[in-house]
């Protein structure tokens, strides 16, 4: 992107966020450092982790569940139980109020159930908005690890925890419904668009760090092919991966074919990428399994650099393609 043209749909990343944002900003310095899903900050009372997330663009009911969990994954990712959160919640001048009230409820029950404290925020309707913004900042407390894809070494083994692309198929269900029920029936759509409880890492990511993961990154904006090249980036490892182990969700691999978009590229909040030991890789699949989710060995870890696809017998270099989950947003 040139310095007057536009900015891109979703997620500022890489150069671009470092040429546009970072460079202007009093960052907090060396006692502060920045990783694929989260910030640490040095304390002489004890290190801090933080992450800060936009819920927007989703089913209006699940923002208060979004709210908890989709920045309380980049902190459990880093194998640290999330303690606190910050809340900015922003909607549309006479949005109903309703929404406000359903969603803060689930909010307050999903921190209760994770024994995660709201510190304060701010909440208000604005002119300029269109739909509902809940800005939400979760902050944990290293206290005996601090997973980071660095740690990852040569040899190292890949899981992923699926159902990989179950969350295209959750919000089709919204936004497509009727030719959803044409392909999977109207049991089934009804049936995913219940199913909002598979679309968080917490309590799995936890599980995984205690059974000996070595570092993870979870499959959010641009699917599992972005979220490789990120993890191989960050651990300036090289990433072979075997299409054929990837644990998929049917429906989100039929609803993906449908829409000519590639399943490797569609967000799939509530998946895994996870770097194991070779030793540890029976492990973490056991504590993952206990959470009903489907976890395979997919891949390794080597020296060279970018990611692999084996499919079959051939092997290319994996493209990051289109998230199709940016044409139906509107709709929301």
């Amino acid at each position: 992107m040139s310095r007057g043209g536009h900015l891109p749909k979703g997620k500022l990343r890489g150069e671009e966020l470092r040429r546009i944002v970072l460079r202007h900003l009093p960052m907090l310095g060396e006692e502060a450092t920045t990783n694929l899903d989260f910030s640490k900050v040095s304390r002489s009372s004890g290190d801090l982790i933080v992450s800060c997330d936009p819920i927007i663009g989703i089913p209006p009911e699940y923002y208060g569940f979004s709210a908890v969990h989709v920045p309380g994954a980049d902190i459990a990712v880093a194998g640290v139980r999330p303690r606190y959160l910050e809340l900015g919640v922003y909607y549309p001048p006479d949005y109903p109020a309703q929404w406000l009230d359903k969603n803060m409820r689930d909010l307050g029950a999903e921190a209760r159930r994770l024994g995660i404290k709201i510190i304060g925020g701010h909440t208000g309707g604005y002119d300029g908005l269109t739909l509902p913004l809940i800005s939400s900042t979760c902050i944990g407390i290293i206290e005996d690890r601090l997973l980071s894809p660095t740690a990852i070494r040569s040899g190292d083994r890949l899981i992923i925890s699926g159902p990989v692309a179950h969350e295209l198929a959750i919000f089709l269900s919204f936004v497509e419904t009727k030719k959803m029920e044409k392909l999977f029936g109207a049991k089934t759509v009804r049936e995913l668009g219940n199913d909002i409880r598979r679309m968080t890492v917490i309590e799995p990511a936890l599980a995984a760090a205690d059974a000996g993961a070595r570092a993870m990154h979870d499959i959010a904006e641009g699917g599992t092919a972005l979220a490789l090249k990120e993890l191989s980036d960050a651990s300036k490892l090289g990433i072979k991966l075997d299409y054929d182990m990837i644990p998929w969700s049917e429906e989100g691999l039929s609803a993906a074919e449908t829409y000519s978009a590639d399943p490797l590229s569609t967000s799939s909040f509530g998946s895994l990428l996870v770097a194991v030991p070779k030793e540890h890789v029976d492990d973490v699949i056991k504590a993952l399994a206990k959470y009903e989710r489907p976890a395979k060995e997919v891949g390794s870890f080597a020296e060279a650099k970018g990611v692999v696809l084996k499919r079959g017998a051939r092997e290319s270099e994996l493209e990051i393609k289109e998230d199709i989950y940016g044409r139906f947003t509107t709709r929301l």
